[in-house]
């Protein structure tokens, strides 16, 4: 989409060229860290039947040791936007979001998700908190927003984490996006049903992409929600791609 990016991140040495190449291969600058481990899920994005289509499920196969706020180069400190997109519990250490100097996203998902004895589930989480310092926008998917809000409202949520910009995503329903006091209900022009990998971060992405060039919160996630339906529809969003938000 036109954006010079860069991507930190942390594996296990022998799946660096596997997973980095196709990143590189699309001029991603990437500093890959070792980890004795790679974080590794298996997804199960459902099945529809006659009762309906089932929940989907995550089940936590391995994890990646954290990164830290010491592991950014300082000269890869000031940016435009940064998406922190944490996939489990100890994936980021809770300082990375006062490092950064630019908008500031964090998806919560992968905050709230424990590993159980067969799926992951969504639990509170007590240094969720900790995680909020520095962050300008913060999503979290409708599936896990109780587990975030751990027994808050939404709005009593937003205050008393003083959280300029809540997106919460609703899969096929759209979005809800709380600024300023208002919130914006986003509807997708049409209902696509297909696998949702990466999609939650896609809008997320495309969010603060918007948001910088100037565009309204409303804007932008009509946009988000653009791009997002790209990928679902596409398993991956076009080069090129432009979404028209102001529509």
């Amino acid at each position: 989409m036109g954006l010079r990016t860069r991507v930190i991140t942390r594996l296990q040495r022998e799946d660096m060229p596997s997973l980095l190449a196709p990143l590189q291969a699309d001029g991603v600058e990437v500093l890959a860290l070792d980890s004795c481990s790679t974080t590794s899920y298996l997804n199960d994005y459902g099945r529809v039947n006659d009762c309906g289509k089932s929940p989907d499920r995550h089940k936590l196969l391995s994890t990646s040791e954290p990164l830290r706020g010491d592991d950014v180069p300082p000269d890869w400190r000031e940016a435009d936007l940064i998406h922190l997109g944490p996939l489990h519990r100890r994936d980021l250490r809770p300082e990375l979001g006062t490092v950064f100097g630019g908008l500031t996203g964090l998806d919560l998902q992968g905050l709230v998700r424990v590993a159980g004895s067969e799926y992951a589930r969504a639990e509170p989480n007590p240094s969720l908190e900790a995680f909020l310092q520095g962050v300008d926008v913060v999503q979290a998917s409708e599936q896990e927003l109780s587990a975030v809000l751990d027994g808050d409202s939404l709005d009593a949520f937003i205050r008393r984490h003083e959280i300029a910009e809540m997106i919460v995503t609703r899969g096929a329903l759209g979005a809800s996006i709380l600024s300023g006091g208002c919130c914006t209900e986003i509807s997708p022009p049409t209902v696509l049903d297909g696998p949702a990998v990466g999609a939650g971060d896609v809008f997320l992405g495309t969010y603060l992409m918007l948001r910088v060039e100037g565009r309204d919160p409303a804007s932008a996630a009509r946009g988000a929600t653009r791009t997002s339906m790209a990928q679902i529809e596409r398993g991956e969003v076009p080069r090129g791609f432009v979404p028209d938000g102001d529509e």
